[in-house]
């Protein structure tokens, strides 16, 4: 009896079933649609997710009908000017996840055009101190913590929640686990992991939660933060 699956744990919720036979050719097709993607330029791909996030927001009448609940939720107004930019925004930041797995690090890295709050990561690595970096989804968190990975002298461990099919887990490790890069999932055992390295002067690059963030404050010296801005 096959099972049905989201797509994505996050907005759009695309559901469909996955056969064992087919997961090899899923994971070959995506490889494929992401590596030709990493070849655009970051404001083509911008380009291409305004689109996609327009179409999307009148063929997904689900998560546009969420999006404007969550939104008067938080007491905002859900104008549809602001719910397509939420659609907007969200195709966007799928599909930067295309250079941020495929690009090589050194080219990703000067997709970036300004950097703010670095000199107090700078500060904790003269004083030898671990470092926390807790990164919301807004924007690519991905591109971020490759930048990040980059101008650290050691490896940066990066928690993520594996997603339910094999196909996308196998690429986002084989896109995040290279260079100065290391993965370890959100919980218990995936906290000790990135801890340990914070307390011997080396850092996690994300918190899921307020628990394990208690946990790790207290293994590491301070928390920062630094807001990475692509153009």
């Amino acid at each position: 009896m096959p099972q049905y699956f989201p797509f994505s744990d996050g907005m759009f919720r695309l559901q469909f079933r996955l056969f064992p036979p087919l997961r090899t050719a899923m994971h070959i097709l995506l490889t494929a649609l992401l590596k030709c993607l990493s070849l655009l330029s970051l404001s083509c791909l911008h380009t291409l997710g305004n689109r996609l996030g327009h179409l999307a927001f009148y063929l997904l009448k689900e998560d546009r009908a969420r999006i404007v609940a969550n939104m008067r939720q938080a007491g905002l107004n859900p104008d549809t000017q602001t719910v397509k930019a939420v659609f907007a925004e969200t195709a966007k930041c799928g599909l930067e996840l295309a250079p941020a797995f495929f690009k090589k690090p050194e080219d990703i890295e000067t997709m970036f055009k300004a950097v703010h709050g670095w000199e107090h990561v700078q500060q904790a690595l003269d004083k030898g101190e671990g470092l926390l970096f807790i990164t919301p989804h807004i924007g690519s968190y991905d591109l971020g913590g490759r930048y990040i990975s980059q101008q650290l002298p050691f490896h940066l461990t990066a928690m993520y929640k594996p997603p339910k099919i094999k196909a996308i887990d196998k690429i986002m490790q084989a896109g995040r686990v290279r260079g100065k890069g290391k993965t370890a999932p959100t919980g218990i055992q995936g906290s000790n992991k990135s801890s340990r390295p914070c307390a011997r002067a080396r850092q996690p690059s994300s918190c899921p939660t307020t628990s394990l963030l208690r946990r790790k404050a207290a293994a590491c010296g301070r928390i920062f933060s630094a807001n990475l801005h692509t153009p």
